[in-house]
């Protein structure tokens, strides 16, 4: 059988502000912005297009679904054809779905194609671009390494709604649109920039490798667990907006502030504290906290939302990095995209789950009745990964 050759330099040789991972981050960034942007999606829906709550869950579901599709496809395509490419396309979608969006007025299929783009988008630049970091970065250092690479889509999710925000209350929304836009078309000029090792690529059966990662124990109880966090944290990205403005609270970019601050202070001082320490036990306390921070939404009121946005931002960026080195630790470099593409389609099959019954729920029991019961499933969930063998720390 013919194996696929991944042509890499030495990680241990390099630092890890190279040149190239720099031009790598700021390729992210640009591309975070156009992303992080349509974090107030619901918001628009719910003020400008008024939708219902079914059709907010709905739409905000369909970009989820999309990440579930793309990214074992995205992750089998990484791992046969190299990660720059599909970075490159990543960030062609997202223009465009800032495009379609200048044109929509109403919630119609042209909407729902949009959302699918963009949460396609995500899947293939977020994962090409996390896999050819993880290429260079040893075992010992891929927790630290991932919490930096993710920090600046941490930053993003701050500043790009907190700049909607502002702009779509000074100007109107299709100025909002036009901005993302410009920050994807900067995106795809830096992927041009981006370095990637040349890769001696054969007829290897990507989509065996794929598979067989589904048949280990580690790999289905990290799907299954991230999922929980992914469905805690969709339902309160996308419920929270509607909900505050039944509540009164007309601005809603305080929370991605704070969640983003937080869960930046996870990442770059609190990480590098307890990276070493065991991983399951991090991700389970981390998974509980998240689930505390969910339920807390259902007694949403003014000066609240930002104290929910610091918790669960702070649980978020120490959980997702870690979880991630837990789950990617042991594979081998040929199936590193497909398990990246595992993990995080298993956060987004989560959020897709939550977000498809959410707005039913709403409607039938309220917007608390969601947040507490999403937070209780993400409590059980961080039991599993307390107790589960299969997720020993294998360091």
């Amino acid at each position: 059988m013919r194996t696929t050759k991944v042509v890499e330099t030495d990680p241990r040789s390099e630092r890890l502000y190279t040149r190239s991972f720099v031009i790598l981050l700021a390729t992210q960034t640009c591309y975070g912005m156009a992303f992080s942007t349509f974090f107030l999606l619901p918001k628009y829906l719910e003020a400008v297009l008024h939708a219902t709550e079914v059709q907010i869950g709905t739409v905000s579901a369909v970009g989820a679904i999309a990440g579930v599709i793309s990214f074992p496809l995205v992750g089998v395509l990484n791992d046969r054809f190299g990660r720059r490419r599909f970075m490159l396309l990543g960030a062609t979608l997202v223009t465009l779905t800032a495009l379609v969006m200048l044109r929509l007025t109403t919630v119609d299929s042209a909407l729902y194609a949009a959302r699918l783009a963009q949460g396609m988008s995500f899947a293939l630049l977020f994962n090409s671009a996390t896999t050819l970091m993880s290429d260079r970065v040893p075992a010992e250092k891929l927790g630290v390494a991932l919490g930096v690479f993710g920090s600046s889509m941490l930053v993003t999710n701050a500043l790009a709604p907190a700049l909607a925000e502002f702009v779509a209350a000074h100007y109107d929304w299709h100025v909002v649109f036009s901005i993302a836009a410009a920050w994807g078309v900067l995106s795809m000029v830096l992927c041009l920039l981006v370095h990637e090792d040349p890769r001696e690529v054969s007829g290897e059966n990507a989509w065996a490798q794929s598979y067989a990662l589904t048949r280990s124990p580690r790999a289905r109880v990290a799907v299954l667990s991230i999922a929980g966090a992914g469905a805690g944290f969709g339902v309160v990205f996308t419920f929270h907006q509607p909900y505050a403005l039944r509540v009164g609270i007309t601005h809603v970019s305080g929370f991605f502030v704070a969640y983003a601050v937080t869960a930046l202070f996870g990442r770059m001082v609190l990480l590098r504290h307890i990276d070493r320490m065991d991983r399951r036990t991090i991700c389970a306390v981390s998974m509980f906290v998240y689930a505390l921070a969910v339920m807390a939404a259902a007694w949403l009121r003014p000066g609240l939302l930002e104290a929910i946005g610091f918790v669960l931002g702070l649980a978020h960026g120490v959980l997702y990095p870690v979880f991630n080195a837990l789950a990617i630790h042991g594979v081998a470099p040929a199936q590193r995209g497909s398990m990246m593409a595992l993990y995080h389609g298993g956060f987004n099959g989560g959020m897709a789950v939550a977000l498809l019954l959410g707005g039913s729920v709403v409607e039938a029991f309220g917007y608390p009745t969601l947040f507490v019961g999403t937070g209780a499933l993400t409590a059980l969930t961080s039991l599993l990964v307390w107790r589960s063998p299969a997720l020993l720390d294998v360091r």
